[in-house]
């Protein structure tokens, strides 16, 4: 097993140099591509016994070359699921959710991302049975490459410890050496991809199984 990258003083340059590596790889997955294999995703993630059990389920709502989750959002609420999307605040870069029953509930937030209105209390998380998770990258110990800000780390800090998180990536955002982590990164606990499903928790994970 490879240890990670230790914390130094050029940390921020390393995870710079990443996310651009993993956009541009992520980018250049072609459209058609990238929309097989997010309905391969969400049928994969549907297949779990994580979702199927699961009732609270936070989400993201995706934009650009992420993973879809327009079409899991659609299932969850056909299968009778209490679906939360987050609202970001951008001055304490947190994150807060809230129960949506349909798209107009939302309008454009802070980043240009779709985010519910204004009006409703936001969830008390410990109540989250399942949160999927945006990333970047993710590498096979369960930690993620985000976008910068730390705003996921932050949320998923403060969830119950039954509340299980899920990654959702293309098999080409999974690394299989570590990424770099620092104290606060909040691992997932399963990595769904278009090829594999890759099981974190308790699994004491040293490589990325097929």
């Amino acid at each position: 097993m490879k240890e990670p990258f230790n914390v130094t003083d050029n940390m921020r340059e390393i995870k710079k140099a990443l996310r651009q590596t993993f956009s541009s790889l992520r980018k250049n997955i072609p459209q058609s591509l990238r929309k097989t294999y997010s309905a391969q995703i969400g049928e994969r993630l549907r297949s779990t016994s994580f979702w199927q059990k699961s009732v609270h389920i936070a989400l993201y709502y995706s934009v650009g070359a992420e993973v879809d989750t327009i079409g899991i959002i659609k299932r969850g609420w056909q299968e009778q699921k209490i679906i939360y999307l987050p609202k970001s605040d951008p001055h304490r870069h947190q994150l807060h959710f809230y129960a949506i029953t349909s798209f107009g509930q939302l309008s454009q937030g802070h980043y240009g991302i779709p985010e519910p209105c204004e009006g409703k209390e936001p969830l008390d998380v410990k109540q989250l049975d399942l949160v999927l998770v945006p990333g970047l990258a993710f590498d096979c110990w369960g930690y993620r490459l985000g976008y910068g800000g730390g705003y996921y780390d932050r949320f998923l800090s403060q969830l119950s410890p039954e509340t299980v998180k899920i990654g959702l990536a293309y098999d080409s955002q999974l690394s299989e050496i570590p990424l770099p982590r620092e104290p606060f990164d909040q691992p997932v606990d399963l990595i769904i991809t278009e090829r594999r499903l890759l099981l974190i928790r308790s699994a004491g994970n040293t490589s990325c199984g097929q």
